[in-house]
């Protein structure tokens, strides 16, 4: 499996395509020591808007490299939809490291046999799509939490921002939203159209700054201690657990934006969110 610092050059030639400038905010001293600290993590990165994904990727990659960790071996989680494209298949392999989206018990037997060191997943996956492109989008699945435990690996919160101004939001046409067709697309994407009643729309594909922020979040449950719950309760932790995640993100990427933080009201997640890891989207260089 290819090291971080072997996608270098890749990671180079995106961020000067698509950003004047990125300023790491965390302290490098601090990042470094959260990276010497846990050789296996699980990096929870916000997605921005569905156009440019690969603008924070490269910005994680890079400052992962430059703050010693460019020897660490990454697999990403990203939509399963993409491996359905031809072009952007073989696209998202390569970034990835997997051939098709590896599920929570596939993760757990390969890290158990040394096979990678890190996860990178951008748990809003396809809801990325829709609604304020400013927000952190409800969480498509909360298993990532889950993943971590497993792991016996903490979460890194990598939060950017810069990139919600290259799209703006559009209502969805009423029309679209009564259509009965919504409900023949895959992956949940016609209910989130519908929840949200609106489109992040791309506008441009570059901007002067991409701030980002890195910020260690410790699950409050061991693996011993998660294992003990029953089916029942192990779900409502895991998803209680991807909540205070989320709602950490924002008031983050709230203040890389310098605005209020939202009201935790508008924070709660949707009902119907997918439940398997394979529906969120990400993709590290690894």
């Amino acid at each position: 499996m290819r090291r971080i610092v072997d996608f270098a050059p890749v990671l180079a030639a995106v961020l000067r395509t698509f950003v004047d400038r990125v300023t790491i905010v965390t302290e490098a001293r601090e990042f470094e020591s959260m990276l010497e600290a846990h050789p296996r993590c699980v990096f929870a990165l916000n997605h921005g808007p569905a156009h440019m994904p690969i603008v924070p990727i490269a910005a994680l990659g890079r400052a992962v490299t430059g703050h010693g960790g460019g020897a660490r071996r990454c697999i990403g989680i990203t939509f399963r939809g993409l491996y359905l494209v031809p072009g952007i298949r073989e696209l998202a392999r390569y970034l990835t490291q997997a051939t098709e989206p590896p599920g929570v018990e596939e993760l757990i037997e390969r890290s158990a046999r040394d096979e990678y060191d890190d996860v990178v997943i951008m748990p809003e996956g396809h809801n990325c799509v829709f609604g304020d492109p400013k927000r952190i989008q409800p969480f498509a699945s909360p298993r990532f939490v889950e993943l971590a435990v497993r792991m016996h690996a903490p979460i890194v919160l990598a939060v950017h921002a810069g990139l919600e101004d290259t799209a703006t939001e559009v209502a969805a046409p009423p029309e679209l939203l009564a259509s009965p067709l919504l409900a023949l697309l895959p992956y949940g994407i016609g209910d989130s159209l519908q929840r949200m009643g609106s489109i992040a729309m791309p506008r441009r594909a570059h901007l002067p700054e991409l701030r980002m922020a890195f910020e260690l979040f410790e699950p409050s449950l061991d693996l011993e201690a998660f294992e003990a719950l029953s089916p029942h309760a192990k779900r409502a932790w895991v998803d209680a657990e991807a909540k205070a995640v989320r709602r950490r993100m924002m008031t983050i990427h709230a203040e890389l934006r310098g605005v209020p933080i939202e009201d935790d009201a508008a924070s709660t997640d949707p009902a119907g969110a997918t439940d398997s890891v394979d529906a969120s989207d990400a993709g590290p260089p690894s």
